[in-house]
């Protein structure tokens, strides 16, 4: 059903990553689950940015410096350009900003675990020069990169990938691999049967249809 909503509305797609924050009117996590067994489901999808900033100002009103409250992951060797964020404490300035977005309902901007942080003030590029910024400035503008977006681009080079060895293994006149699953109804009783033979127009076909499967993935 979902599919078929893509398709007749590409201008309002549904993607990897996005949340559903309604169904048919419910936000809660239990009473969304039983809507989504209703005959009828009219669902509310909002999408995160890619990635946001958070400024935070060390220095307090009555003049002393404050800790910003996060932990990072300390860039280990040459060429990193990205720090990642291993913890978010409670205290801090860090954990203060996530609790007024929070209240204000504004989600997307709360930073959280396994975030990277790709540039503070004017520096990005170099995870060690960046580390340095979070250290040494009173004022850091931090932008923030969420890690769903890196994952997803990896699960996609992945697919991509598996898409073209099924070409290349398709592409092989002389030994095509017919395989063919059976399965039972319950439990991990199944099998998977192979038979060498030549391959066919048919074959050839499916080829082609995968190559282009591969780099539509690929795009």
């Amino acid at each position: 059903m979902l599919h078929a909503w893509n398709q007749v509305h590409p201008d309002a797609t549904v993607q990897p990553g996005d949340r559903v924050s309604k169904v048919n009117g419910v936000s809660t996590i239990s009473g969304m689950g039983k809507e989504l067994r209703s005959p009828s489901v009219a669902m509310e999808i909002i999408r995160y940015p890619a990635s946001f900033e958070v400024e935070l100002s060390k220095r307090a009103a009555d003049d002393t410096l404050r800790k910003l409250g996060f932990k990072f992951e300390k860039p280990g060797g040459h060429g990193l350009k990205e720090l990642k964020i291993t913890e978010v404490g409670k205290d801090g300035l860090l954990g203060e900003a996530n609790n007024k977005q929070a209240e204000l309902g504004l989600f997307h901007y709360v930073v959280a675990s396994d975030m990277r942080i790709s540039k503070v003030n004017d520096v990005e590029g170099d995870a060690s020069l960046i580390s340095e910024e979070l250290k040494t400035a009173e004022v850091v503008k931090i932008q923030i990169r969420r890690a769903e977006v890196q994952k997803l681009a990896k699960e996609k080079v992945i697919k991509s990938t598996e898409l073209l060895g099924m070409v290349a293994a398709l592409a092989k006149p002389e030994l095509f691999a017919r395989a063919a699953a059976v399965s039972k109804s319950d439990g991990p009783g199944s099998s998977l049967e192979a038979e060498s033979q030549p391959a066919t127009s048919g074959d050839e076909a499916a080829a082609a249809d995968a190559a282009a499967a591969a780099a539509a993935a690929a795009t």
